[in-house]
Order: structure tokens, then sequence, then C-alpha cells
């Protein structure tokens, strides 16, 4: 594992959405289509995940800028933490919740040579 950012756990997430298995899952619950393969890309406030039909963007810190992807269609703001929902910093964006426990068990079923150990930490730790 690479470690990208100050904390583990978006470090799990970051490595967890590498695998394209998962992205694809994850890019399922969040747009509802089934993509084969994104680019994961790291930023110090957020993970991009992108292909050529859509944007993803997973929120980890306060401090996300906007602006940049105000433009661009198709782009779609994730959070794993319920919290960001209550956030002024957030208050004007659309931003949809997916929940590690749905998203464990979505992969268990789409993805059926996972192991758990393999996505565990989305049931352990908190975003």
């Amino acid at each position: 594992m690479q470690f990208y950012y100050e904390k583990l756990e978006p470090n799990f997430v970051l490595d967890f959405l590498k695998d394209n298995r998962f992205a694809g899952v994850f890019g399922y619950m969040t747009t509802f289509t089934f993509y084969d393969e994104f680019v994961v890309t790291p930023y110090p406030y957020h993970i991009e995940l992108k292909n050529d039909d859509t944007l993803i963007i997973v929120l980890l810190y306060v401090g996300f800028d906007y602006k940049q992807y105000m433009e661009l269609d198709s782009v779609h703001i994730v959070s794993l933490n319920p919290i960001v929902w209550e956030m002024v910093e957030f208050e004007n964006l659309e931003i949809k919740y997916v929940s590690p426990h749905a998203l464990f068990h979505m992969i268990t079923e789409l993805v059926p040579e996972t192991r758990a150990e393999e996505i565990r930490f989305l049931l352990t730790n908190h975003f």
C-alpha cells in the first residue's frame, strides 16, 4: 500500500479504489451504471475516479474546492461519511452518501471472488 495521506483510513480508501473490481462497484452505487475501468488519482482533499463518461469525486477532508469542476458534465461528489451533509463547508454541493456497510455487501454480491480481508476496513473504520 502506498501512503499518500497522513491518516490511515484515506490510504485504505485509495488503495481499495485502485482495484478496478471495487471501483466499478463504487461507480455503480454512485451512478447506477457499470464501468469497467477508472483512472484513480489522489488529491490532498479528495480522490478522483475518472473515465471517458464520468468523474466521481470522493470527499476526504474539508478544503475541497469545487470551482475547478463546475463547468464539467457528469460529476458526482460522494462521501463515505454521513456527517458531510451537515457540514457548512459543503452546504451548496449535491453530495451523495455511499454507506461503507452497503458497499461491503454490494461487493460481496457482485465480486464473488473477493476475500473478506480485502474489504474488511469498510466495516471497521470511520471515514
